[in-house]
């Protein structure tokens, strides 16, 4: 309808907008030797837009893609629950929290017949569950963030987090094998 038409187009400008607001942002970081972190679903046409275009040709700055299973990303289908793939293009100019979240499905490259887990597909209402992050992703950018400090000298042990976040934060990588 023309209605529902101009309303996209009205979503469309606003988001364009915020995504230019923020991309000026990632900018100034850069200029003054900060960091930052954008993230984005992998197949996103505003990795083409231009003002992304320009912030990834800045120094340092890399794009990464990660897939959001490796941090027990999950939903439930007719078949039970699985894991929820979530392709993710993450963008920084921290090598540490990319290293750290830019992790591929276990997956991708294994033979036919070798184990796999199984992917969630997210339709019919299911992608509600990927709206918010895996506690082990948030873990997994905080221990990069904090990798990223203590190389810079920005951060000793003692100042990490309390000792209830720490035992979190130096548990093992998220999903290194297939159960």
């Amino acid at each position: 309808t023309p209605e529902s038409w101009k309303e996209f187009q009205s979503l469309l400008h606003r988001s364009i907008a915020h995504l230019t607001f923020c991309m000026k942002l990632y900018k100034r970081r850069v200029e003054l030797g900060r960091k930052f972190l954008h993230e984005h679903p992998w197949s996103a046409s505003s990795w083409s837009r231009p003002s992304v275009r320009e912030v990834l040709k800045l120094p340092g700055v890399r794009l990464e893609r990660g897939d959001q299973c490796r941090f027990g990303a999950c939903s439930v289908d007719k078949d039970g629950p699985g894991l929820i793939r979530k392709a993710t293009g993450w963008m920084s100019n921290d090598d540490d929290i990319l290293d750290s979240v830019a992790l591929p499905c276990l997956n991708r490259g294994r033979p036919a017949d070798s184990p796999h887990h199984r992917h969630v597909h997210l339709i019919q209402g299911r992608p509600q569950a990927a709206e918010r992050y895996p506690e082990k992703l948030v873990l997994a950018i905080l221990r990069g963030l904090r990798k990223s400090m203590q190389s810079a000298g920005q951060l000793n042990s003692f100042e990490v987090a309390p000792p209830a976040l720490h035992r979190h934060l130096d548990e093992p990588e998220p999903m290194e094998a297939l159960d």
